[in-house]
């Protein structure tokens, strides 16, 4: 019988020991998925604080393309403007020319005597005498 009971005392000890390894691997298994629900709320903040964060980054570039749009279409209007102008500066100077001539003409008007002729240049002004 001591044998008996020296055998249940073993069992007993090993059991016990078997109970505190069970108790302190499941509150490690417990304290990890503690640990990990814990990280997934930080990850599924964090989560939302990108959604954020790119809703706003896409609001921007949108903003940016439609800004970028605007510029270039000022840009050609800027280029049709700059052309119109070159194009009124040419005429500009083609008028000057005309005008220059139709001084040479007159100064060589008082220099020559001559009958009067009423006629036009190519593209002078209505109403210019030329004297002939």
């Amino acid at each position: 019988m001591a044998r008996q009971k020296d055998r249940d005392l073993a069992e007993i000890s090993r059991l016990s020991s078997e109970l505190e390894l069970s108790t302190f691997l499941n509150k490690g298994v417990l304290q990890t998925n503690s640990e990990y629900k814990l990280r997934i709320v930080e990850l599924e903040r964090e989560n939302a604080v990108l959604r954020v964060a790119e809703s706003r980054l896409a609001r921007t570039e949108d903003r940016l393309e439609a800004v970028e749009k605007k510029l270039e279409g000022e840009r050609e209007g800027r280029r049709v403007v700059e052309g119109e102008r070159e194009e009124l500066r040419e005429r500009l100077a083609r008028a000057e020319r005309r005008l220059e001539a139709i001084g040479k003409l007159a100064i060589r008007e008082d220099q020559n005597v001559g009958p009067l002729a009423v006629g036009s240049l190519p593209n002078a002004p209505v109403g210019v005498v030329i004297r002939v």
